[in-house]
């Protein structure tokens, strides 16, 4: 089992937790999660994972509760969905951080 870590800057705020994990060439787990900092406090907005054992997206709301579970049903490997995930959040990610804005009050 070998655990890769993908994580990176978007925006000098704005950061791309990423980590996957590998077992005989083969994706068997991941995590993609967006986080924004303000306040002086990270603050996770969306997370891709598979920790049911299915691939889904959980919406997070500003005082760090999951209130939205999207299971994504996708009959496809771990690596195929860790990739759309990934660049669906590289494309959409001022979006979910407009909206968690939305939902904390804020408009920006």
């Amino acid at each position: 089992m070998v655990e890769r870590d993908s994580s990176s800057f978007l925006e000098p705020n704005v950061y791309l937790f990423g980590q996957f994990v590998i077992e005989r060439g083969k994706m068997t787990a991941f995590v993609l999660q967006l986080e924004v900092y303000e306040d002086d406090v990270w603050y996770p907005i969306i997370r891709y994972d598979t920790s049911h054992g299915e691939a889904h997206i959980d919406y997070i709301n500003p005082g760090g509760r999951e209130y939205h579970k999207v299971w994504l049903g996708v009959n496809a490997p771990f690596d195929d969905i860790y990739i759309t995930a990934l660049e669906d959040i590289k494309l959409s990610y001022r979006a979910h951080i407009a909206r968690w804005h939305r939902q904390k009050g804020r408009r920006r």
